[in-house]
């Protein structure tokens, strides 16, 4: 069982909600390259910069063959991030830097 969950949609005109985006930051970073992770580590910050919309569309091209850069909470997308989480029964800690 996990305690890590999206409550909206994150990416491209996409709710992105302060938590959402870090999860999937995150996420992001626990791919390897190789399947599809980011060219360069995401900062955590909760932020959905470019840097972060790029490496979604990525993760989704690689993995999927699919295109678009956003991710919805129950999408195939958002299960397979999953997949690549080595902690996935622990939440992420609390963020420390300014909102």
């Amino acid at each position: 069982m996990t305690n890590k969950s999206l409550s909206g949609s994150v990416g491209h005109v996409a709710r992105n909600r302060f938590d959402d985006v870090r999860l999937v930051q995150y996420l992001l970073n626990c791919v390897p390259i190789t399947r599809g992770g980011p060219t360069r580590e995401l900062m955590v910050d909760g932020v959905c910069r470019p840097r972060t919309v790029r490496a979604i569309f990525r993760f989704k091209r690689v993995q999927h063959g699919s295109t678009g850069a956003r991710i919805e909470p129950s999408g195939q997308i958002f299960r397979a991030l999953m997949e690549h989480d080595p902690y996935p029964s622990q939440p992420l800690p609390p963020f420390c830097g300014k909102q």
